[in-house]
């Protein structure tokens, strides 16, 4: 059994709600769909048109804290964010990406 398959069935078993999945890929193009653009063969891919030695996971973090600006963050002892808040950001647009591809799906 994959790890995903024991949360969906804790989830069920607890909440009687069947878990939707949605891959990270999806998660991010459609919460922030800004992040698409061209890559240097043409195809329209996250992330394309940045650097290939971006930061991904600060990027979606710079997002998700533009959007949700009440989010109170971790800072490490030198004021820098600490690493749990990108699973946090990761989280936040896993949400905010199902959201818009469940509104798009309508239309």
């Amino acid at each position: 059994m994959r790890y995903n398959t024991l949360i969906l069935k804790n989830c069920y078993d607890v909440l009687g709600v069947l878990p939707t999945f949605i891959s990270t890929y999806n998660s991010r193009k459609y919460a922030f769909p800004d992040l698409v653009g061209p890559n240097d063969k043409g195809r329209n891919v996250l992330f394309g048109g940045y650097d290939k030695t971006i930061d991904k996971k600060h990027i979606i973090w710079e997002h998700v804290n533009e959007v949700c600006p009440d989010i109170n963050w971790l800072y490490g002892r030198n004021n820098a964010l600490k690493k749990e808040n990108y699973d946090m950001a990761d989280a936040a647009t896993c949400v905010i990406g199902y959201v818009n591809m469940m509104k798009s799906e309508k239309k």
